[in-house]
């Protein structure tokens, strides 16, 4: 029976498919307003109406968030003649739909499992379309190997490539057409699978990603690599023998998940880019193409990096990020995934004087702490405030919804908790806080979660939400995460909340360099807060709010970030004054921290006079001897001046680069 096609009324997105002319090269770009966009417009390049007359259509569907199984997807979508497009796990953006709609496919493929694309969504699907058949493993290395076993059932397997990092598997299209499965491997553990194929495999990548051993075990005969992803993409597009090129952003791969059926379609090489240039060979072989693609807009891949000529202009405000960025070209490249801090967080928390696992401490009962609270020396309500700030001296930290407590006990009226949280002991008032039992404990444990990215958020119930807080997800509905509140008492009780994704990201946020700076600016103009009060943070709170996003637990005072376990250290007691530190810092990470007596600051990398910059929460500087008291988060210099007269990278004595975590 026919099936019927698929309506979703929802509102209109804008996307671009358009026809740019750099110098004497063309070039046409594909992009979208957002990633579901960007697969929708390359599909319609792919299958354009003429070949849309064909009955035997299909399409594959990936996850475009968790986007790893989107790889290996695109070798399947390209040998059953089909398209690749995304999703999120439990809706179907109304764009995908339209084009699914548009396709009306006769077999749509699942990539992953319930987690990726859940079971409600493929239910609906199946209303809509013949044939849905979901290829979901374990994991992402079964999951690429069911994808190559179905590649097989449509095309004659002529190889196999072999990639374990993302970049290569991006650039790896430009090999894999419709007839050699892209399989991913566990560099550590890696499966029998190829062990038993005679076709012949190719390893994408240097011995760091896929290494000697390996490669011998699966029996490969052949590595493409190079001394990085840029390199390595270059050799694979030589390998190719295509005359045309794809570029692609080698950072942020969004667009280029469904970059490799518009390769396969258009003959087109997959070339990384850093978004703003091309290495000289890279160049080259560009030159030599016959047609251009640029995949993503131009805040991904800049008309710059077609024609040279075109440059892009210095940006006007000095303290965004695209400011910095122009300047320091932050890396876009993932430090440690999800799975890598859990681990080290474990550790260093093991190690570590200053942090704590809640729930693995002895103590009376515990809890969630139920909504944004500030933990205090002693069991006091607003005392030692500072009428020039509001500042609460009696302040210690703030605490987050979902924040764990091991509860040591009550004041007489049991108004105020003696709490352990992770970083410190202090009171709070016992009416923020959930009690809970230890089945209640892996039960929330068990749960995806969000990470607010946003500075702070206002529910519509009074209550905040600050970056770095996590919360039990309960659903993805189109624009929105609906999550889970907890509601204090003596029982375990949630409440069901809305919060905008622009505001939050599923799991972690990807720890990268440029992450780190765009979150640690978005604090700029907020007002300083002693210990978190005020609703606001001190200089201390800000660093491990900042990495909180990306799931990176640290100790919460200054001298104790200092000395702590975590990021690497480097000593900035030397002589030569501000001149020899600057020299130093410009060698160093921006986006680490440098301390000095009572204060930290996060290095941002310089300026376009080549002068060092910091952003940091503070309450005082000094200008010509007098002393000038903002109480706010600002970008600043380096050379502002301290007490004393000498400047605030003058009074440092450590340098803690928090993106070096092991």
């Amino acid at each position: 029976m026919k099936k019927k096609k698929i309506i979703l009324a929802l509102g209109l997105t804008i996307a671009l498919a358009s026809t740019g002319y750099a110098k004497d090269r063309q070039f046409t770009r594909i992009s979208g307003s957002n990633r579901f966009q960007t697969a929708v417009e390359i599909s319609k390049k792919v299958l354009d109406a003429k070949e849309l007359e064909n009955e035997n259509k299909k399409v594959v569907l990936a996850n475009g968030y968790s986007f790893i199984d989107a790889l290996p997807g695109g070798v399947l979508a390209n040998s059953a003649s089909g398209t690749l497009l995304l999703t999120n796990q439990g809706e179907i953006p109304k764009e995908t739909m339209d084009e699914i709609n548009r396709i009306n496919p006769n077999v749509l493929y699942i990539l992953g499992g319930t987690s990726s694309i859940s079971e409600d969504t493929e239910e609906n699907l199946k209303q809509y379309v013949d044939n849905v058949i979901r290829l979901g493993g374990k994991n992402r290395y079964e999951t690429s190997e069911l994808i190559s076993e179905e590649i097989s059932k449509h095309s004659d397997v002529s190889g196999y490539l072999v990639a374990s990092e993302v970049a290569d598997a991006v650039a790896s299209s430009s090999m894999a057409k419709g007839d050699k499965p892209l399989i991913l491997v566990n560099n550590n553990n890696p499966s029998a699978y190829l062990k038993e194929k005679e076709a012949t495999k190719t390893v994408l990548g240097g011995k760091s990603s896929i290494s000697e051993n390996t490669f011998k075990y699966i029996g490969a005969t052949k590595r493409i690599s190079g001394k990085n992803r840029f390199e390595t993409s270059l050799n694979i597009s030589k390998a190719s023998g295509y005359k045309n090129t794809a570029l692609v952003n080698g950072y942020s791969f969004i667009d280029g998940l469904a970059a490799g059926t518009l390769s396969f379609k258009k003959e087109a090489a997959i070339i990384l880019t850093d978004g703003k240039s091309l290495d000289p060979n890279s160049r080259e072989f560009l030159n030599k193409s016959d047609s251009i693609y640029v995949v993503g807009g131009k805040s991904s891949v800049d008309d710059g990096v077609v024609n040279p000529a075109t440059k892009k202009e210095v940006p006007k405000n000095k303290t965004s990020f695209e400011y910095f960025d122009y300047f320091n070209s932050y890396s876009r490249d993932v430090i440690y995934t999800e799975e890598e801090i859990n681990a080290i967080n474990k550790k260093n928390i093991s190690l570590s004087p200053y942090m704590f696992e809640p729930f693995e401490i002895k103590a009376k009962e515990y809890g969630y702490v139920a909504k944004r609270t500030v933990l205090k020396k002693k069991p006091l309500g607003k005392s030692f405030r500072d009428p020039a700030t509001y500042d609460d001296y009696n302040a210690e930290t703030g605490l987050f919804p979902w924040d764990e407590v091991a509860i040591k006990g009550y004041n007489k009226d049991r108004s105020w908790a003696n709490v352990v949280c992770a970083d410190y002991e202090g009171w709070i008032p016992s009416k923020d806080i959930m009690i809970v039992s230890k089945d209640n404990i892996k039960n929330i444990k068990s749960k995806s979660f969000v990470t607010i990215t946003s500075r702070q958020i206002k529910l519509k119930d009074g209550r905040y939400l600050d970056m770095g807080t996590y919360l039990p997800l309960v659903s993805e509905e189109g624009n929105f995460f609906k999550v889970l509140m907890p509601v204090a008492g003596n029982t375990f009780k949630t409440t069901e909340v809305t919060i905008k994704n622009s505001d939050a990201v599923k799991g972690y946020m990807p720890f990268t360099q440029a992450n780190v700076i765009a979150q640690s600016l978005k604090f700029q103009g907020e007002k300083y807060g002693w210990g978190h009060s005020n609703n606001t943070r001190d200089c201390s709170g800000f660093i491990r709010d900042v990495y909180r996003s990306f799931g990176i637990k640290m100790a919460r005072n200054t001298s104790a970030q200092e000395a702590d376990v975590v990021g690497k250290k480097v000593n900035f007691k030397i002589s030569g004054g501000n001149s020899a530190k600057e020299k130093l810092l410009k060698k160093q990470n921006p986006g680490s921290a440098l301390y000095m007596p009572g204060h930290t600051v996060m290095y941002l990398g310089v300026n376009e006079q080549g002068i060092p910059m910091m952003v940091h929460s503070y309450g005082y500087h000094y200008v010509n001897g007098r002393r000038v008291s903002p109480f706010i988060n600002a970008v600043s210099s380096t050379r502002l001046e301290n007490k004393g007269r000498i400047t605030f990278l003058e009074s440092s004595n450590t340098l803690k680069d928090f993106l070096v975590l092991k």
